[in-house]
C-alpha cells in the first residue's frame, strides 16, 4: 500500500506545483512556501474506548507517511497548510494462524506561521481507516469512523536555497477514539 501511496503523493505534488506556478505574480512579490514528505511515529492515545469487539490496542503506536504543503502571498503574515497521512501498523502471529493490520488515514486544513527556524500550525483534521485480518481461515475487516478534531502543530526547519528539511511535532485532539501524538522528520522543497 505505501509503495501505492508514494506514487499518488509524487502526482499531487507535481499537480500542486503546475497550478501555483501558472499563477502570474502580482505587485507583493507572488506566492511562497514549501511542499514536505513527512516519516514519523504515531501514538494513538484513547484508542482502547473504540468498542471494537477485537482487541486492538497493539495498533496504538502506528508508522506514518504523509505528504503536506504550505503556501501563501509573500506579504500574508501567515500561509494556508493542507496534508494527507497515513499510519499503519501490521501484526502477524503465523504460529497461530492471526494476522492483522490498521490503517489510518488523515486529511487536514489549517494555517500555519513561521519564526526564524521555527514554525507552529494549527486546524481542523479528519481521521478513520479501518481494522482487517485473518485468524484461523476466517477473515474481518472493521470501518474506524471518521471524526474530526483539533490539529496542533509545531518543528523546526531549516532551508538550502531550495531544499528543506525539518522535526514535526503534532498532536489531534478532541476526538472520540483517534486523538494521537505523532513525531517525526520531513524533506521537500521551499518556493
Amino acid at each position: 500500500m505505501m509503495d501505492s501511496y508514494l506514487r499518488l503523493c509524487s502526482l499531487t505534488m507535481f499537480a500542486f506545483f503546475t497550478i501555483l506556478t501558472s499563477v502570474p505574480a502580482s505587485a507583493d512579490g507572488g506566492w511562497e512556501g514549501t511542499a514536505h514528505i513527512l516519516y514519523g511515529k504515531r501514538a494513538l492515545g484513547n484508542w482502547e474506548d473504540n468498542n471494537f469487539a477485537a482487541d486492538t490496542s497493539g495498533f496504538k503506536d502506528q508508522e506514518v507517511l504523509g505528504i503536506e504543503a504550505d503556501f501563501g502571498r509573500k506579504a500574508w503574515p501567515i500561509n494556508l497548510w493542507i496534508g494527507y497521512s497515513v499510519g499503519e501498523k501490521s501484526i502477524n502471529l503465523p504460529e497461530v494462524d492471526f494476522s492483522s493490520s490498521m490503517s489510518m488515514t488523515e486529511y487536514y486544513l489549517g494555517v500555519r506561521s513561521y519564526l526564524p527556524f521555527f514554525f507552529v500550525s494549527g486546524g481542523l483534521a479528519s481521521i478513520g481507516g479501518h481494522y482487517s485480518g485473518k485468524s484461523q481461515g476466517d477473515t474481518f475487516r472493521i470501518t474506524v469512523e471518521r471524526e474530526t478534531g483539533l490539529l496542533l502543530n509545531a518543528g523546526m526547519r531549516w532551508s538550502l536555497i531550495l531544499l528543506s528539511v525539518g522535526l514535526d511535532f503534532r498532536a489531534l485532539t478532541a476526538t472520540d477514539h483517534s486523538d494521537y501524538a505523532q513525531i517525526g522528520l520531513k524533506a521537500g522543497i521551499t518556493f
